[in-house]
C-alpha cells in the first residue's frame, strides 16, 4: 500500500468536538476497517472510515488539534484499509447496529446492511448522521441520552433489543460495549469494534494494541464478542499519560 494524496472538499461540525472530513477520493473498504492518515511534518495516527470518501474525527490530543486547524482545499495522505472489519456482509439486512458517541461514526458504513440501529449519546447532539439513519430505518431506529434529552433516557442498554435473528454490531465507550454485549447474550452474533493505542499505526509490530495476546490493528479492530468477553474491561479508563488521549 502507498499514502494517497488527498484534498478536503468539506468539512461538517457535526457537534463542538466532532467533524467529518469529505475527500476527493472514494476508498475501498469492509465496513469496519481503519486508515492512517498523515499530516506531512506532523505525524500519522489510525480512524475508522466514517463512509466512501470521509473520517468522522473527535478532538482528543495533539495530532487531532492540528487536524482541526485544517480547512476545505487544503490536504493530507491517507494509507489503509487495515484491520479486519464486520462480516458477514451480504445483500440481506442482516444487522442491528448499536452505537454509543462517536462509535457511531464507523457503524455508519454497516447501515446498508442494518435492519435496526439503537444510538445512544449523553446529549442530542452526540448522535451522530441521525438524518441518515432515520430515513434508512425509520421506525427501526431507536435513540437514547443520558440527559433524556432526546428517544429513552438512559444508556443504548435501556432500550428494547430487538428479538428478530440478527447479527449485532456493537462500537462505543468500552463501558458501554461490554454492558451491550452481555444483554445481546449472544456472543456468536454479535460483533464488537474495539479501540486501542496502536504505536505503529497498523502494522502489528508494537504490541501497544494488544488484548488478551491478540492485536487489535491486525486481529481486529473487529471482533466476535465470543473472543473477548472476558478481556472487555468495562472500567477501564482512557491513558491521558502517553496513550490515546494523549497521542490523538
Amino acid at each position: 500500500m502507498e499514502y494517497k494524496y488527498v484534498k478536503i472538499e468539506k468539512i461538517v461540525e457535526e457537534n463542538e468536538k466532532i467533524r467529518t472530513f469529505y475527500v476527493d477520493r472514494n476508498f475501498i473498504f469492509m465496513p469496519g476497517q481503519f486508515a492512517k492518515i498523515m499530516i506531512p511534518g506532523i505525524d500519522e495516527k489510525p480512524f475508522s472510515y466514517s463512509g466512501r470518501n470521509c473520517f468522522t474525527i473527535e478532538k482528543k490530543g495533539p495530532f487531532t488539534k492540528k487536524l482541526f486547524e485544517i480547512k476545505e482545499n487544503d490536504s493530507f495522505h491517507v494509507i489503509g484499509p487495515y484491520g479486519k472489519g464486520f462480516f458477514p456482509i451480504s445483500s440481506d439486512k442482516t444487522y442491528c447496529i448499536i452505537g454509543g458517541g462517536c462509535g457511531i461514526a464507523p457503524l455508519r458504513t454497516l447501515l446498508p446492511y442494518a435492519k435496526h440501529a439503537i444510538l445512544g449519546g449523553e446529549d442530542k447532539k452526540d448522535i451522530l448522521f441521525f438524518d441518515e439513519f432515520q430515513k434508512e430505518l425509520g421506525d427501526n431506529l431507536v435513540c437514547t441520552t443520558d440527559n433524556g434529552s432526546f428517544g429513552i433516557k438512559g444508556k443504548v442498554t435501556a432500550a428494547d433489543f430487538p428479538d428478530d435473528d440478527l447479527l449485532y454490531a456493537v462500537c462505543g465507550p468500552e463501558k458501554m460495549i461490554k454492558a451491550t454485549g452481555d444483554k445481546i447474550n449472544r456472543p456468536i452474533q454479535t460483533y464488537v469494534s474495539l479501540e486501542r493505542y496502536m504505536k505503529c499505526g497498523g502494522s502489528g509490530l508494537c504490541g501497544q494494541c494488544e488484548i488478551g495476546g491478540k492485536r487489535v490493528c491486525v486481529d481486529g479492530p473487529v471482533f466476535l464478542y465470543s473472543e473477548v468477553k472476558g478481556l472487555v474491561d468495562s472500567e477501564r479508563k482512557r491513558r491521558k499519560d502517553g496513550g490515546l488521549e494523549q497521542h490523538l
